[in-house]
């Protein structure tokens, strides 16, 4: 049941993130930098990318399903902490 309530909750960050990443982009790089913005697709590309730098784990541990779930939970909770940061930095742009 775990495993199933972290797997939902890793597919819909992986979204949630790519949304958060592609308004941030468009709020502040793009504005400040006068970069070309970014679309949910890019976004989305752009994470995919980076995660294959980010999860690299050379470790045979057997990970435990509720570290893995309070993981995924608090990875959410960066990408919402991250977008509500961004919105504040925008309104003073």
């Amino acid at each position: 049941m775990i495993k199933s309530i972290n797997l939902l909750l890793l597919i819909g960050g992986m979204f949630l993130q790519a949304f958060v990443f592609m308004v941030v982009w468009n709020w502040i790089p793009s504005e400040i930098f006068n970069l070309q913005s970014l679309d949910y697709a890019e976004g989305f590309g752009i994470l995919v990318f980076l995660s294959f730098f980010k999860n690299l784990s050379f470790s045979a541990d057997e990970k435990d399903d509720e570290k893995e779930l309070a993981k995924s939970v608090t990875g959410i909770i960066h990408w919402i902490f991250i977008f509500a940061l961004a919105a504040i930095i925008q309104g003073f742009i």
